[in-house]
């Protein structure tokens, strides 16, 4: 609803500078309040149950890391095996994949512009390195 105020707004804003009404209307409404979604979460029970039904499907790495480091899934599915430094168990986030209309996916820098790095745990290190082995 914000949203659609904020386009009669400028388009009334634009109708008065080109002289085709004398007043905005919209100046005097109040623009809606924007709603705030809580995020469901799942708790420890149900990361477990996810984690041990997943656990044979080629996606488990990407599932396990992204629930062992929070990182968004365009940060996950940007990840390249020599962004992970296993001796120091830190995962270096360099891009981020990303949908782009009229291109498809592709690559980009990560949203705050600059690499991080995000300790890991041991165990997810022996995990991924598992997985490097096996494939």
């Amino acid at each position: 609803m914000k949203h659609h105020h904020r386009l009669i707004f400028k388009a009334l804003k634009d109708a008065v500078k080109w002289h085709l009404i004398v007043r905005n209307v919209a100046e005097a409404v109040t623009p809606p309040k924007t709603r705030k979604v809580e995020m469901e979460t799942w708790d420890n029970e149900q990361v477990k149950i996810f984690l041990d039904v997943s656990k044979n499907s080629s996606y488990y790495p990407i599932f396990l890391t992204a629930i062992n480091t929070g990182m968004r899934r365009g940060g996950v599915l940007g990840l390249r095996w020599q962004d992970i430094d296993f001796d120091n168990n830190i995962i270096y986030v360099r891009q981020s994949l990303q949908e782009v209309k009229k291109v498809g996916l592709t690559f980009k820098e990560p949203k705050s512009g600059k690499s991080r790095s995000i300790s890991i745990t041991p165990s997810l290190a022996k995990e991924l390195k598992k997985y490097i082995s096996n494939n």
